[in-house]
């Protein structure tokens, strides 16, 4: 079976720093049934088969250090990516390109000339609404706070997967202050996401947001009819 793991790159800038997040997406049964073709009015199901849906392990997350010249992140990040390809995969990026901006998403796609993988630059913009594009897009674009509600509501069904290290331990600790807030400017409403609470970083969370965004398989859980 082939591995389906995806890189989210959140890029700093001067005073936050960049983190890299790796996850492996692997689908897992519910514990659902799925029934199609009923004979009326509810009987035996001519076809049926188990709900899945995907379950993301994050495998690693980390800072670079601040202040690190966006050449040598390219280089890390395509390390990373060479890595994975000895193994046999052929890993999704989603770089957040909003952040560091197109100098920094340029240095990134320079150094992945000599590796092999799914390169996707993201542009977070404002309001709301769902993502534009899909995995493995060349751009994708999609407000901060579908991320955000996106990575909550993972953590909450249990879908994201967290092992038990101090590393891990302090993105699980950045996922707690990453929450989606109502403002109000020039008599109008909105929505922003991030972390706000006074020297707190969401460059972790996001990373790993960028990671989950998307379902490989195409397999969220949703039944049809209850199983």
């Amino acid at each position: 079976m082939d591995r389906t793991v995806i890189l989210g790159l959140d890029l700093g800038q001067r005073r936050d720093p960049t983190a890299l997040a790796v996850v492996e997406s692997v689908p897992e049964q519910t514990g659902r049934t799925v029934h199609i073709d009923h004979e009326p009015p509810w009987g035996e199901c001519k076809s049926c088969y188990p709900a899945m849906e995907d379950a993301f392990y994050c495998r690693d997350v980390a800072r670079l250090p601040l202040n690190m010249r966006y050449r040598e992140q390219a280089e890390h990040v395509a390390e990373v990516v060479g890595g994975l390809n000895e193994r046999g995969v052929k890993p999704y990026l989603l770089v957040d390109a909003t952040g560091g901006g197109i100098p920094a998403a340029e240095e990134i796609e320079a150094a992945l000339a000599d590796v092999d993988c799914y390169l996707s630059n993201v542009t977070f913009t404002s309001g709301e609404g769902k993502p534009r594009g899909a995995l493995g897009s060349a751009s994708v674009s999609m407000p901060k706070t579908y991320l955000a509600q996106r990575v909550q509501s993972l953590l909450q069904s249990g879908r994201l997967r967290l092992p038990d290290t101090e590393r891990h331990r302090a993105l699980a600790e950045e996922l707690r202050t990453y929450e989606v807030r109502v403002t109000e400017s020039n008599r109008r409403v909105g929505l922003v996401a991030g972390a706000f609470k006074m020297g707190t970083h969401d460059d972790m969370a996001t990373a790993l947001g960028l990671a989950c965004l998307f379902d490989p398989s195409g397999a969220s859980g949703d039944c049809p009819r209850f199983g």
